[in-house]
């Protein structure tokens, strides 16, 4: 089950009167519309709950103010995006959830719960998608000289949930860790962060000795992220100093420019 919000979400919370307490109010004769934000990472779930006091008797909607669409009254739904959902709860509270199934940025915005009684009640809430981003460390095209060690990094940055995994190919075949060849792959989590920041995760490929038949095309596929690529060229033959130790010096200047920002981000932010 994926996280479906950050510990800092608050729920929305329909009041009659202020002898109740909970994150968000409305009074009786009050027009404005308490707020909250919830937070959710793309491609998980989004639930965003609505608890209603002393009017269980009246009809409850969610509404897109992006576009002012009705996306439900009561357990019925009047959008086509199956991923949308009113979920009720028969408890002390009458709970009224808007979910969203495999959020994307496109979803982002204000939903306002509303109950139909006059004046209007309503309670909004900002849903904000993340998104992580995959880089990779140094160039897109590596050249390499045949019988070197070879190490391909990718990071994923800005996660509220870090990846599962991370998998490599070479072309369009998964590089397994039964590949014969001694090759192998590296997780490391928490980069240049904790637990209260968006998390960082580097992926490694490691290639202990590397043949000039392995030059190809190879990809890092995080579970929960785009996915990028690398062109490794391995070389042999008179000519392959100049260009290794080219490439070479702007893989270098590029990883450390690269991991520098990073800990500068992880500085500013402790």
């Amino acid at each position: 089950m994926p996280n479906l919000f950050n510990s800092n979400t608050q729920e929305q919370h329909l009041f009659l009167d202020n002898s109740l307490t909970g994150n968000a109010h409305i009074y009786r004769n009050s027009t404005m519309a308490t707020t909250t934000n919830i937070t959710v990472q793309m491609g998980n779930h989004a639930y965003m709950p609505c608890h209603i006091h002393r009017l269980q008797n009246k009809p409850v909607s969610w509404v897109r103010l992006r576009d002012g669409h009705i996306i439900s009254v009561d357990q019925t739904t009047f959008i086509a995006d199956q991923r949308f959902q009113a979920i009720y709860q028969n408890d002390n509270e009458y709970t009224w959830s808007l979910q969203i199934k495999y959020v994307h940025p496109s979803d982002e915005g204000w939903y306002e719960c509303q109950v139909s009684v006059e004046p209007k009640m309503s309670a909004k809430v900002y849903l904000k998608i993340v998104v992580p981003l995959t880089e990779l460390i140094g160039d897109q095209n590596r050249f390499v000289k045949a019988g070197s060690k070879v190490v391909l990094h990718c990071i994923v940055r800005g996660t509220l949930d870090p990846p599962q995994y991370i998998i490599w190919f070479r072309d369009k075949a998964q590089i397994g860790d039964d590949n014969g060849m001694g090759w192998y792959s590296q997780l490391d989590r928490n980069i240049f962060g904790n637990s209260e920041d968006n998390q960082n995760t580097i992926g490694s490929l490691i290639i202990p000795f590397v043949r000039k038949m392995d030059s190809g095309n190879y990809t890092c596929q995080p579970s929960n992220s785009a996915s990028v690529s690398v062109h490794l060229h391995v070389l042999s033959g008179d000519y392959s100093a100049s260009a290794i130790m080219s490439t070479g010096n702007n893989y270098t200047l590029n990883s450390y420019y690269l991991l520098l920002l990073l800990l500068l981000m992880s500085f500013y932010k402790t």
